[in-house]
């Protein structure tokens, strides 16, 4: 046993595919690392918590975040051991629809595992964050806790083995966090309703269907098809009502200031919203735009 161990993860972003992969549908995702949560563990008279978000002993957790307490005491009972004090450093925004519980999780098991000097398998840390994630929203693809750990963009599907894909395109992803907090477990929920009623599957199957084109789109670099495709998946994401008032005003104005492509990325119901833009310098016009409006913009 060290005197510490350490953990990081980072954020990820969804491309196509949210809410469909849940239903075995693929999608493709890429790891956002310049955003991370790095994690500190040590020795401790009681389970504690040292957070931007929370600071105290962990049997005092709001429900939210409960799943933090589950998580150190499942693998407790593996690793066996003392009483712990967490430090979390995050710049990920939460309830963004950017991963950051699956990134807490994930780089929580890689600092207990470094701190009881036990070797920590990629699949191990996958199957630690997926059970975590399913504490947080109740039915995930698992899409998050694979892509929290990874270097590079994937083609996932629930149940089979993932795909790594190349991504050369010659213009910008830009991410906007809408300042709304987003609900991914009720965007599920909601969803699952919807499915129960027969009314989410052409949605859902459309966006799957989606996918081998933006695939597609993104080996051969065709701009156009690419933003099609996200538009067309914004359009079955908003009819399943996982769109929010503020979303809608961000694309629409991205689309004006030299955007071709937007979406919603991850849960829904708020969070952020994943723009093409062909050119740089309306990248960065769209960046100021959106931060003169005091929201947190990125440029990937």
């Amino acid at each position: 046993m060290k005197a510490k161990g350490q953990g990081k993860a980072h954020a990820k972003v969804i491309v196509i595919g949210e809410h469909a992969v849940v239903y075995g549908h693929p999608g493709i995702a890429i790891p956002f690392i310049p955003l991370t949560v790095q994690i500190e563990v040590e020795v401790s008279d009681g389970d504690m918590l040292t957070a931007p978000f929370f600071k105290g002993f962990m049997e005092q957790l709001p429900d939210e975040l409960l799943f933090l307490l589950a998580h150190v005491n499942a693998l407790r009972e593996v690793l066996k051991f003392p009483r712990v004090h967490i430090q979390i450093h995050i710049d990920i925004p939460t309830s963004a629809g950017l991963g950051s519980s699956a990134a807490i999780a994930s780089a929580l098991t890689v600092a207990l595992y470094d701190w009881m000097e036990v070797p920590l398998a990629p699949g191990e840390r996958f199957e630690w964050t997926q059970k975590s994630e399913k504490m947080v929203h109740g039915n995930p693809s698992g899409i998050d806790a694979l892509m929290v750990q990874s270097m590079t963009p994937f083609w996932f599907a629930k149940g089979k083995q993932p795909k790594s894909i190349s991504m050369n395109l010659k213009g910008s992803f830009v991410i906007i966090d809408s300042g709304v907090a987003g609900k991914t477990k009720q965007a599920v929920a909601n969803v699952a309703g919807l499915y129960m009623k027969n009314i989410a599957q052409v949605h859902l199957e459309s966006i799957g269907l989606m996918v081998p084109l933006l695939e597609e789109a993104i080996m051969q670099n065709d701009e156009n098809d690419l933003a099609r495709l996200m538009n067309q998946t914004h359009y079955h994401l908003k009819e399943l009502s996982l769109s929010h008032e503020k979303v809608e005003w961000i694309i629409e104005e991205s689309l004006k200031r030299g955007a071709t492509g937007a979406k919603i990325t991850g849960g829904g119901l708020g969070g952020s919203v994943l723009l093409y833009v062909p050119l740089s310098n309306d990248a960065k016009a769209i960046q100021s735009y959106f931060e003169s409006h005091h929201l947190k913009v990125w440029v990937m």
